[in-house]
């Protein structure tokens, strides 16, 4: 009786994990990130080892560039359990993106290109190496090439505020007397 007991608790546990991570997930899609924290946060009350509920906390970090808070989630997941679904890739994905970093500042521009693909070809729905990309075009006068990783880079985190910065300085306000809206569009 007591092993059937322990089966209903733990499959009510599973439920109610999954009901908080799928609701995350909606409120990730809406970019309301605080109550997508709440949500995730509340699963790992739940089940502190929850792999995916780092993941997913992860993903949100490196969506908004806290580039070493999303690493921090994604190595415990691997931790917790080290063939998790991804968290390797993600983990490589990171190490892609400072690359390119890293490339970028030393104007090495192609091979910064490269390792932002790569980041990509991982982690496709992550906001900064969209701006990432459009930021180097921008820096080699590629403009027109660039708006659409910017536009892809705020579709992802509204909230971006370097990519709408830079649509704007590509777009700037028309000035002849009141100031009117940019012409840009995400």
């Amino acid at each position: 009786m007591a092993l059937l007991h322990s089966a209903i608790l733990a499959t009510f546990s599973e439920i109610e994990i999954e009901a908080h991570i799928e609701q995350a997930h909606a409120h990730a899609k809406e970019h309301d990130f605080t109550r997508t924290i709440e949500y995730l946060v509340n699963a790992l009350e739940i089940a502190p080892k929850s792999t995916e509920a780092y993941l997913q906390i992860g993903d949100l970090f490196f969506n908004i560039g806290k580039i070493g808070e999303a690493v921090e989630s994604y190595l415990i997941a691997r931790q917790l359990q080290p063939n998790a679904p991804g968290a390797q890739d993600r983990l490589n994905a990171v190490t892609h993106y400072n690359s390119g970093l890293l490339f970028l500042r030393r104007g090495e521009y192609e091979k910064a290109k490269a390792e932002y693909q790569l980041t990509l070809e991982l982690c496709p729905n992550q906001s900064f190496p969209y701006y990432q990309i459009g930021h180097l075009l921008s820096q080699q006068r590629n403009f027109s090439q660039a708006v659409p990783y910017y536009q892809k880079s705020i579709q992802l985190y509204a909230e971006n505020t370097s990519a709408h910065y830079q649509l704007e300085g590509l777009f700037p306000l028309k000035r002849p007397g009141k100031r009117e809206r940019s012409t840009y569009q995400t």
